[in-house]
């Protein structure tokens, strides 16, 4: 069985609190999060087009702390009819920060002096272009990563390390990292986005502005969800009763206060940075 968590725009703001920064997400998002370890999101079915990419063989150096540098790199996510392009992107090869099953990933910041990457996104079979879903695993959240999307060059939506934090801060089992048993003191999370109501997006930023953190990433995930077979979205009772989906809303009882929050990122911080002062050698591709 899938175990989603559900997080709606509405429900960020009031679990966040008037002290914290509110989850940027209009009307008719939806975010949800995958059982403690997963690193893949909802199946294929329930999508008009749907495909991942998993950066596998993007590193082309092996070498501890190198990674492999692209200015622009093209993907069809497996075959899909969604096109893709990254741009000004590092890929590394998989360690404690990253690599889903011990496959390359992509990162932003660090001291390679890139704050951000952008991935710009085309689907050839919805009506305007845009997708209305992407999903990925985080690993290894920092104080200042940041995912941002777009339309049309336009922000519509962002997602900041205290809105992953109001997911999964008070659950043992999404930290530290599943295949090596390192890094305890950092999530590790598959992040579900759904423009339920809207008119989806086609461009996502990964941002990172700091030289000593990095905005790692893997098995990235795209498509147009079918919100005409399943209008409750991700969490819809057909996703429910299938078992593709436990449609668990997250309870006020478990996000912190918003007294607390101030402690709690400050904690998390002084953990990142002891853990991730570490620095990269570029290799163009």
């Amino acid at each position: 069985m899938r175990n989603r968590i559900l997080l709606t725009s509405a429900a960020a703001m009031a679990l966040l609190g008037a002290s914290a920064a509110p989850a940027a997400l209009p009307a008719g998002w939806q975010v949800t999060i995958e059982a403690p370890k997963a690193t893949t999101g909802p199946a294929a079915k329930y999508f008009d087009s749907y495909g991942s990419e998993t950066f596998d063989g993007w590193a082309t150096d092996s070498s501890v702390g190198v990674t492999t540098y692209y200015a622009e790199r093209a993907t069809d996510f497996g075959g899909s009819a969604i096109n893709g392009t990254y741009h000004d992107v590092y890929a590394h090869n998989a360690d404690q920060f990253g690599g889903a099953g011990g496959s390359d990933y992509v990162v932003a910041g660090l001291s390679s002096g890139q704050t951000s990457y952008s991935l710009s996104l085309n689907d050839t079979q919805s009506d305007n272009g845009n997708v209305n879903y992407f999903g990925f695993w985080l690993s290894a959240l920092d104080q200042y990563n940041t995912l941002i999307f777009r339309d049309g060059g336009v922000t519509v939506a962002t997602f900041a390390q205290a809105d992953v934090l109001a997911l999964v801060s008070t659950m043992p089992d999404y930290y530290g990292n599943p295949y090596t048993g390192l890094n305890a003191g950092e999530p590790y999370v598959f992040l579900n986005f759904l423009d339920l109501a809207g008119a989806g997006f086609d461009e996502i930023i990964f941002s990172e502005p700091t030289s000593t953190a990095g905005y790692e990433s893997d098995n990235h995930t795209v498509g147009w969800f079918n919100t005409k077979e399943n209008p409750g979205g991700l969490i819809d009772p057909e996703l429910c009763e299938s078992g593709d989906s436990s449609c668990i809303v997250v309870p006020p009882s478990a996000v912190p206060e918003p007294a607390t929050w101030a402690m709690l990122i400050l904690g998390f911080g002084v953990v990142g940075t002891g853990m991730r002062r570490r620095r990269l050698t570029p290799r163009l591709a």
